[in-house]
């Protein structure tokens, strides 16, 4: 019995997962393949404006650095607006069940949140725990680091997992209808997002942009990837994706700079323009 155990765990967790995704496979196989395809051109416009940005690259070195010049610059447009408007389009496509892509906001997923909240901090408890048992400081450190990586944390969800892993599942239905279970499409669209999220960093200074690192954060993607497969959640998977980020910033000894009323307030915006946009686009059958 002991020995059958890890088939029957695979067996249950593969069952879960299909039961999760398969009904929304007959109404994939109807959608046109135009938003889909768009969709693949997010990722390299935010990693390309990203690059540039934080490497001051072409025009972009004639502007001046800082937090809020970034998030006008590439976060808001880029990280935000551009997959809003492609997640607005696939819930179009979708009738306007916006459930189906975890881009609602209700009580399921306020319980979510605070789910995907606690088993952040028990996966990153121990590194980060024995930090501040050693500067208590670092506790105000990391709500400043929450405040400030939120609206890049939505932005890297929105485009990995918004955008990359349900586009890699959807068209999976479109284009390789009538498989019995969904479990392998779902860990190609896990690990296909979990790399995006690694390789993304790239973009990213110092010391994000090192092969090192994105090689220890492909898992970290694939854990995110499987943090919304759970949730059913983008919201979730926000706060989720922003804890273990504070982790990252902990544990590397980087900071942020920047006052927390400007971050809330740009994170303020940020919400409020994935909201609209999901809202007018997306044209919900239901409420948010």
């Amino acid at each position: 019995m002991i020995k059958n155990l890890p088939r029957k765990l695979i067996l249950h967790v593969g069952i879960l997962i299909n039961n999760l995704v398969t009904p929304h496979e007959k109404r994939a196989r109807r959608f046109t393949s135009r938003p889909y395809l768009f969709s693949l051109l997010n990722l390299p416009l935010f990693f390309l404006t990203n690059y540039l940005f934080n490497h001051q690259r072409l025009w972009l070195s004639f502007l001046p650095e800082g937090r809020p010049m970034y998030f006008f610059i590439v976060i808001l447009p880029f990280g935000i607006l551009l997959p809003s408007l492609t997640l607005g389009w696939l819930i179009r496509e979708a009738d306007g069940e916006a459930h189906i892509f975890g881009a609602t906001l209700k009580y399921r997923d306020l319980k979510m949140m605070a789910l995907a909240y606690a088993a952040g901090i028990v996966i990153t408890i121990v590194p980060v725990g024995r930090l501040i048992l050693g500067d208590f400081a670092l506790i105000g450190t990391s709500v400043h680091l929450f405040i400030w990586l939120l609206m890049v944390s939505l932005a890297e969800v929105l485009m990995c997992i918004g955008v990359v892993f349900n586009t890699a599942l959807w068209l999976s239905f479109k284009w390789f209808p009538g498989r019995p279970y969904v479990f392998d499409r779902t860990v190609v669209a896990a690990v296909l997002a979990g790399f995006a999220y690694a390789l993304f960093h790239f973009s990213y200074p110092a010391p994000w942009n090192s092969w090192g690192m994105v090689a220890m954060l492909v898992p970290v993607g694939i854990l995110i990837s499987l943090a919304y497969t759970f949730t059913r959640s983008l919201a979730a998977t926000v706060v989720f994706t922003n804890v273990l980020s504070v982790a990252g910033y902990l544990l590397t000894d980087s900071t942020l700079t920047g006052s927390d009323v400007l971050g809330m307030v740009l994170n303020g915006i940020v919400i409020f323009a994935v909201v609209i946009i999901l809202m007018l686009v997306g044209i919900y059958d239901e409420e948010f």
